[in-house]
């Protein structure tokens, strides 16, 4: 405000900030052209409205302002927003896309098909993916060690047996069928002392030579070819002891043991011995040897009765 000279107060000029213009005697008025480029712009008719707006904001310049979405799309934009006078909210198909009780977008159950599914998610064993349902990959392709014996079929995965030589027995597991293994089944080669009976009906007979000999009388068996069949025989050594065993610390037996740890060993006249604590056993030397506790007490000359198995 000033004085305009008579006492009186008046507007003063400059007195109203940016855009004003006036007082000071003249008549205040506003230009509207001096405050554009903050949002604001002139009308066209010195008033002012709301200017064309940044990213993401439609309207302006005598339009209405909207929140505006992207139409162009591409590899990273999803044109998927909804712009209504409700608000803006994300557009989805709620088959495989929905909105979970939190307000937050979710995957929705049992809604992945087959055609969601890249073939990656096929690992071995698995086939489908990229349209195709997934199912269990049977091997088609077999080999030594690789059986095709699996079938697959939509009430599941099973082993294919022929119910003949293999079934299935209690509790769901596979098994030899009873009676199930024939002639056809054994491996005569692994077996010298079986052969064919040549009768055609597919049987075996006990084959002649070696350890066992068949005649019309029967069966008999020869115990020195025993070993041949991987049986063992029991064998009984007596031996005398003298001074040089004595001072080796050892005597030697017959034949090779199959089991040193079985090995019994007695003094007559002194009783049996304890295998670790009174003697041990190199079976590969044919040795027993004679520990501390059973050289303090044996004599020259003094029997000892050796009893072990043998496949010899």
């Amino acid at each position: 405000m000033e004085d305009d000279g008579s006492n009186n107060l008046r507007l003063a000029a400059g007195g109203f900030g940016k855009g004003f213009q006036g007082g000071s005697g003249s008549s205040v008025t506003f230009d509207a052209d001096s405050i554009e480029g903050v949002g604001l712009e002139n009308d066209g008719t010195e008033s002012l409205r709301l200017a064309a707006q940044g990213d993401g904001i439609s309207g302006g310049g005598g339009s209405l302002l909207s929140v505006k979405s992207d139409v162009t799309g591409g590899a990273n934009l999803s044109r998927s927003i909804n712009v209504s006078p409700n608000g803006i909210s994300v557009k989805v198909d709620d088959s495989t896309i929905g909105e979970d009780g939190s307000q937050q977008l979710e995957v929705k159950n049992n809604s992945i098909s087959e055609h969601k599914l890249t073939v990656s998610v096929s690992g071995n064993g698995i086939g489908g993916g990229n349209g195709v349902p997934l199912t269990v990959a049977s091997d088609s392709i077999g080999g030594a060690n690789i059986a095709r014996s699996v079938n697959v079929t939509s009430n599941g995965v099973a082993v294919k047996v022929d119910d003949d030589t293999i079934g299935e027995g209690t509790f769901n597991r596979l098994q030899v069928k009873s009676a199930g293994i024939h002639f056809d089944n054994l491996d005569l080669s692994a077996n010298p002392a079986l052969e064919d009976d040549g009768s055609g009906r597919t049987r075996v007979k006990v084959k002649s030579g070696g350890a066992i000999t068949r005649d019309a009388d029967g069966l008999s068996v020869n115990a020195s070819e025993l070993g041949a069949l991987g049986v063992d025989r029991r064998v009984s050594d007596f031996i005398t002891i003298d001074s040089t065993d004595i001072s080796n610390g050892y005597f030697l037996i017959t034949k090779t043991p199959v089991r040193s740890t079985e090995v019994t060993l007695i003094i007559i006249g002194g009783g049996a011995q304890k295998y670790s604590t009174d003697f041990t056993v190199d079976a590969g030397n044919k040795r027993v040897n004679m520990l501390s506790s059973l050289l303090n007490i044996i004599q020259n000359g003094d029997d000892a009765h050796v009893i072990y198995s043998t496949e010899e």
